[in-house]
């Protein structure tokens, strides 16, 4: 026993120095997260890591970066580069094996991402990437996986312009970045400062002389052909572009018109798409969660407008399995517009003070959203519109209670009660109309009620004055009566 003991204290002994070592080494390293990072990064340097469709490789000079480490770099970004692979295959009928991607300390043209022809692969600048918010930086990993594709389909031969535009429509639409597109092209057209195609295709090839205007262009040209062509169209034009180098011949073979008539086309839609028309964004479909919240958060029409994207998108893929699901998001949202309208209906009615009508729209309307999720349903509103309709009937019914027992001279009281409340529901509602019909009433009971009050008061007037006249002149004077009339003695007769 004593042995044990003395075993189990040194075993003891020794775990505590062990425990005492790490927390000195972890100490002395400084904070205990940047010192695993700092082990990580300096473990794999070098390393690479795989997802569903890429390759990651990490160059061995990157710097010793939290962000950097190979792990943390996947789990910031591996799930968006498999959806941009997944989603860009199908937008621009491309089959890629696989994508690499290498992850470097600095990169040559100083972009955080960029699609690499001589290598055939995405370089990656860790630190510029990194020092940027997530989704910018998934954005440019979209935009870089883009170029690679339509080069890949065009076989290298796709215009500038037309790189440029894909590798910015292929990102997730941020709406003050579009937007700022949309202005600056409508500024452009209406001061007659649109650049032809042929310029765009020498600014976008010098990157050092683009402009804003250019820019909003690149995106605009390539939005265009997809929202008026169609993702069949579009990648039609990339298939001709791997048949020649001449742009203007692969959009002829493409669209069947000429590229001056196609360019012509678009420059007179520009005022149509920079007032709404840049609010679509085909490719952003994929993503449904945006649809989601909205219907969550019971924003009806905003979630009707992304799942008619997504509806259009998932048509043109034939994607069926995803078109049922759009489908039955989409019959949420008319449940809820249906049930939106019949709420505005039903307040509509109420403030006509039309009580009856306001009552069958809040049923119809309680009844769409008992087909639809409880958190959906504005519980509070539909308990208001309810009672606001119900205090109403019952107001008009009390009213019509008292005009009717308003004659009564043994039911006044009830009258006057009943004409009462429904004045005071009346004025609550708002309802003046009916309110001065409640108070004309309620006057009307009341005279009679005064008439009542004078008859009696007259009648009990003059049964005083005549209880006092009789008082004064009869009742203390004794009724006499006269004697009785004594028989006469017979005449004819003597003593």
């Amino acid at each position: 026993m004593a042995r044990w003991r003395r075993a189990n204290r040194s075993r003891v002994s020794g775990i505590g120095y062990r425990l005492m070592a790490v927390v000195l080494i972890v100490v002395a390293l400084g904070n205990p997260t940047q010192a695993l990072a700092r082990a990580q990064t300096a473990t794999d340097a070098g390393a690479s890591r795989s997802t569903e469709s890429a390759t990651l490789t990490f160059a061995p000079d990157l710097p010793e970066l939290p962000d950097l480490a190979p792990d943390l770099f996947l789990a910031n970004f591996g799930e968006e580069i498999d959806a941009a692979i997944r989603e860009l295959r199908l937008v621009l009928a491309y089959e890629p094996e696989r994508v690499d991607i290498r992850i470097v300390a600095r990169s040559e043209t100083g972009a955080a991402a960029a699609f690499d022809p001589a290598t055939g692969t995405i370089v990656v600048d860790g630190p510029v990437l990194t020092g940027r918010t997530i989704v910018d930086a998934v954005n440019q990993l979209r935009g870089a996986i883009a170029t690679q594709f339509v080069f890949g389909v065009s076989n290298g031969n796709l215009a500038p312009l037309f790189v440029a535009g894909i590798a910015a429509y292929a990102q997730r639409p941020l709406t003050p970045v579009i937007s700022r597109h949309a202005a600056n092209l409508q500024n452009a057209n209406s001061q007659g400062a649109l650049m032809s195609w042929a310029d765009l295709n020498r600014s976008a090839a010098n990157q050092t002389i683009t402009s804003d205007v250019a820019d909003a262009s690149f995106y605009a040209v390539t939005a265009w052909l997809i929202d008026h062509y169609q993702l069949a169209g579009y990648q039609q034009f990339l298939r001709e572009m791997g048949k020649t180098a001449d742009w203007r011949v692969a959009i002829e073979r493409a669209y069947g018109a000429p590229a001056a008539e196609v360019e012509r086309r678009w420059r007179e839609d520009v005022p149509r798409w920079t007032t709404n028309g840049w609010k679509t964004n085909i490719i952003a479909g994929f993503d449904l969660d945006p649809a989601r919240t909205l219907l969550e958060r019971g924003n009806y029409a905003a979630a009707k407008a992304s799942l008619e994207r997504s509806q259009r998108l998932f048509t043109e893929l034939g994607d069926d399995e995803q078109l049922q699901v759009v489908t039955a998001l989409l019959a949420q949202t008319e449940l809820g517009l249906q049930a939106e309208a019949l709420m505005a209906q039903t307040e509509a009615a109420l403030k006509q003070h039309n009580y009856e009508r306001a009552a069958d729209l809040i049923g119809q309307a309680e009844a769409q959203y008992a087909r639809m999720p409880p958190d959906q349903r504005p519980e509070a509103v539909l308990i208001d519109y309810r009672t606001r309709a119900d205090a109403g009937l019952e107001a008009i019914r009390r009213l019509e209670n008292a005009n009717r027992l308003a004659n009564s001279w043994t039911e006044f009281p009830q009258a006057r009660n009943d004409a009462l409340a429904a004045g005071r529901a009346f004025a609550e509602l708002g309802d003046s109309t009916r309110l001065a019909a409640s108070e004309q009433t309620l006057a009307q009971i009341d005279e009679r009620v005064r008439r009542l009050v004078y008859l009696l008061g007259g009648l009990a007037f003059l049964s005083f004055v005549w209880l006092l006249l009789w008082r004064r002149h009869g009742a203390n004077i004794g009724t006499i009566w006269p004697e009785p009339v004594r028989s006469i003695p017979d005449a004819g007769r003597g003593d």
